[in-house]
């Protein structure tokens, strides 16, 4: 069901918090065979490789959008909204060409900006709450601005804690230039 103003209010004000870097929409230029659900199976596996490539843990806030043809309302396909944020600066031609080596080569397919918290983006990610749908993924992995202290007890977060450090730690040992 549909937030109220001053729920969504809250959720932007929340979300907003986050140090996010790059604020992406990520689009599919074909007609999949499978539909929503090839979709949903490419963006899992888009997510998969960003963090494998990635030298550090990645927070994201995702939105999965779609509506269909309705009186004279366009019909728009299933697409993603995504924030992005990392201790490691995040590259947006790594994001670009993984998303391509899925999807294939088009106009649009990703549309990359430098966050910035006055274009609205948290509340862009969030439109699909305020008409009753849902946040599609977040993860807050290390960035809880209001976690407890003892929120490393948790085993999820001491194994995605280590998991940072390893990656941390073979991007410089290797010399491996994490923003290329």
């Amino acid at each position: 069901q549909p937030l109220d103003k001053k729920t969504w209010d809250a959720y932007v004000a929340y979300y907003s918090r986050y140090p996010w870097q790059l604020f992406c929409t990520f689009t599919f230029t074909r007609r999949l065979r499978g539909g929503e659900d090839e979709a949903r199976l490419l963006w899992g596996e888009f997510l998969d490789r960003l963090e494998a490539a990635h030298p550090d843990t990645i927070c994201r806030l995702v939105a999965e959008e779609s509506r269909h043809a309705h009186g004279q309302l366009a019909g728009v396909r299933l697409h993603y909204h995504a924030l992005f944020a990392s201790d490691t600066p995040i590259s947006e031609s790594t994001i670009r060409d993984l998303w391509r080596q899925l999807v294939g080569n088009g106009k649009s397919l990703v549309e990359i900006q430098r966050y910035d918290p006055a274009k609205g983006a948290v509340g862009y990610c969030l439109k699909t709450l305020a008409v009753g749908g849902e946040i599609l993924t977040f993860n807050e992995d290390l960035y809880a601005p209001d976690r407890p202290d003892d929120w490393a007890r948790n085993a999820d977060s001491r194994r995605r804690w280590r998991r940072q450090i390893e990656r941390r730690t073979r991007a410089e040992s290797s010399g491996r230039d994490c923003c290329t």
